[in-house]
């Protein structure tokens, strides 16, 4: 009940989008004029109907749609759990008492957010609640990789990309970020900071 406890603090319990974090959303980066071009854009095509199918849903986190909904899914942060494990779950019943409890978290970073100060504000927030006794473990295999990663839309390398979907009778379909993880900041941030474009059709 102690991690049950200690995670729950963590999300509004009215809202459990939204993260109780001190701090959490301090350095977000909210949507700039380019930005909002983009979604006015994405917005004329975007088919909620086939996406709602595809995903097997019957609508979207509190029924958002068109521009509101893009806008939800680009620019906001978050913070989830992939997964709890503790004690016996196998069949019939154990009457124990774990010793232990894990719960794996993940956050969907996105400028201005770092790795380091996003761990700090938790262990913060642990503490301020009295949850010293809570243990953090990182993965710097995964930190180096997996943070935040952006390419300035108008730089020449996603011209060219847009220019050779046009010369093949194509209409692109520019996206802000990829809503999916990939190593992307291994090759935008230092040392090589080179941009870093995906494409597809």
């Amino acid at each position: 009940w102690r991690m049950i406890h200690a995670l729950s603090s963590m999300t509004d319990p009215h809202d459990p989008d939204h993260v109780m974090i001190e701090g959490f959303y301090d350095n977000v980066a909210p949507p700039d004029a380019r930005d909002l071009e983009f979604i006015e854009e994405l917005t004329k095509d975007f088919d909620e109907e086939s996406l709602h199918k595809e995903l097997g849903v019957r609508s979207f986190y509190r029924d958002l749609k068109g521009k509101e909904l893009l806008v939800k899914m680009f620019y906001t942060t978050t913070l989830n759990i992939q997964g709890i494990e503790a004690g016996y779950t196998g069949p019939l019943f154990k009457t124990i008492l774990p010793d232990r409890a894990v719960a794996k978290l993940e956050s969907r970073l996105i400028p201005n957010q770092t790795i380091t100060e996003t761990v700090e504000k938790v262990r913060r927030h642990l503490d301020r609640l009295g949850y010293t006794d809570v243990r953090i473990h990182e993965y710097p295999e995964a930190n180096s990789v997996d943070d935040w990663s952006r390419t300035n839309p108008d730089s020449e390398i996603v011209k060219h990309v847009i220019a050779c979907y046009k010369d093949n009778g194509l209409k692109p379909r520019v996206f802000p970020f990829s809503l999916g993880s990939s190593p992307q900041a291994v090759f935008t941030k230092d040392p090589l900071k080179l941009p870093f474009v995906s494409a597809g059709v």
